[in-house]
């Protein structure tokens, strides 16, 4: 893709929004008895700042072909429903106007979710790309993912260097829709999933419309649990070379801690034996990443919650899982900071089975942690932010639990002065400059808005 100038909705601005309306109007083939209409009552204006401007609607109101049908006295109810409910906008321009390359990248995104990188969409594109391919004997190229983008971008998504994002928030729900009532399409998308995080996002979204065509194919265990068993072992990392020379992890799936929660629950739910063996198997798979890898102390006491209350599950071999969970997180004990104790300190009253000799061993690494482990914590703080979070913690660890942490609270403190005083410092000796460079725009008032729109107006 060529550089390109990149607008999300957000960047455009009073002014931007009211002069996008005001171009498409003025070189629009719309009757005047029609623009009247927008022009009554300032009836611009709300779509000037309507939740749901965009360009592809504005187009679709000030195009005559697509009105003509409309009454002039039924317009404004036909605008205002245009923005409300666009739904109609994004159903023909996704059966009609786009390619089927660009469909499987609407629909590969809405289950990779939303803040996923490019280069992470494109496997999950080119998997449900060729599945269709095959089953509906379309033809493909090695081109398509890049040109599908381009197609996409401006109309349904923004795109830029290496991130996607919708358009807007009405286009998401209708991609959801569509998942969600035609059956054959949300089959290709459990069948091609090439992530786990793709099945956990089609069973939340089935969940929100029980009765739809996705809620019962997610309830077929044999259909989900083909598609779960095919990605279970999948990486949930993607390793690069930094410019240094180390390697820097980027997540690109579920954490094997997700994956365990998520079967547990739907085992249960769907009482699947299947789902549960599964679930028995990343919990393997996670005690031995503890071999290499600090435990996530958040990750594995949300688990142990989830996992407790879960009695189908503990019944059908859960109950090892949970014990090796709990001495994993004891195990780990000596890579515990603040917030992981702050946690920690709450886990005794919540966790099945707690004995003296774990609690032993939770205050034994607590008193390491005091006498220790906060000053190597106060040391490694580089910023402000790092450095007042980490008070924080301290004073609370201080004021709910008892420790005496009080020299290096106060010692957080010199710190905190110290770095605000270097900030203070610095803005003082840039004033000058800075108010040199800032440009005050002028402002773009609905007088303005009003005066430009009146030039609309017949003679």
């Amino acid at each position: 893709m060529g550089r390109r100038c990149i607008l999300e909705l957000e960047d455009y601005s009073f002014e931007r929004r009211a002069r996008l309306l005001y171009n498409h109007l003025y070189f629009s083939d719309l009757p005047q008895e029609y623009r009247d209409v927008l022009l009554k009552d300032d009836l611009f204006l709300d779509i000037i700042k309507h939740a749901h401007f965009n360009p592809r609607v504005i187009e679709w109101l000030s195009t005559y072909s697509r009105s003509a049908h409309v009454a002039v006295e039924g317009y404004r109810t036909h605008v205002l429903s245009l923005l409300t409910s666009p739904e109609g906008i994004w159903d023909h321009a996704f059966r009609s106007q786009i390619s089927n390359a660009a469909r499987h990248v609407l629909l590969s995104f809405n289950t990779v979710g939303e803040w996923t990188a490019i280069t992470d969409l494109e496997p999950a594109f080119i998997a449900l790309h060729r599945l269709c391919a095959a089953k509906y004997n379309e033809r493909i190229g090695p081109g398509d993912f890049r040109r599908a983008l381009q197609e996409l971008d401006g109309g349904f998504l923004t795109c830029n260097a290496t991130q996607l994002s919708y358009l807007n928030p009405s286009v998401r729900e209708f991609v959801a829709s569509v998942i969600l009532d035609e059956r054959e399409t949300a089959e290709d998308l459990i069948n091609s999933a090439v992530r786990f995080k793709q099945l956990v996002n089609i069973w939340k979204l089935a969940r929100t419309r029980p009765g739809s065509e996705l809620w019962a194919l997610t309830l077929n265990t044999e259909l989900l649990g083909r598609a779960l068993l095919r990605v279970l072992d999948g990486p949930s990392t993607r390793w690069e070379k930094s410019v240094r020379g180390g390697l820097v992890g980027y997540p690109i799936d579920s954490s094997l801690e997700i994956r365990l929660a998520f079967l547990a629950d739907v085992a249960a739910i769907l009482e699947s034996r299947q789902l549960a063996e599964m679930a028995l198997r990343v919990a393997d798979n996670l005690t031995r990443e503890w071999e290499h890898e600090v435990v996530d102390f958040t990750s594995v006491l949300r688990l142990l919650g989830s996992i407790g209350k879960n009695r189908w599950f503990l019944e059908h071999g859960g109950e090892d899982v949970y014990r090796n969970l709990r001495l994993g997180l004891l195990d780990g004990l000596e890579f515990a900071r603040a917030d992981d104790w702050l946690d920690l300190l709450a886990v005794p009253p919540n966790v099945l089975e707690w004995d003296d000799a774990e609690e032993l061993r939770l205050q034994t690494a607590l008193r390491v942690f005091e006498v220790k482990g906060a000053r190597d914590e106060r040391s490694d703080c580089s910023t402000l932010d790092e450095l007042s979070s980490l008070r924080d913690s301290f004073a609370r660890l201080c004021n709910e639990y008892g420790l005496d942490l009080r020299t290096q609270v106060g010692q957080l403190d010199e710190d905190i002065t110290e770095r605000e005083e270097q900030a203070e410092n610095r803005d003082n000796s840039d004033e000058y400059l800075r108010e040199r460079a800032v440009v005050r725009p002028a402002v773009f008032t609905e007088d303005d808005v009003r005066e430009m729109f009146r030039t609309l107006s017949e003679g």
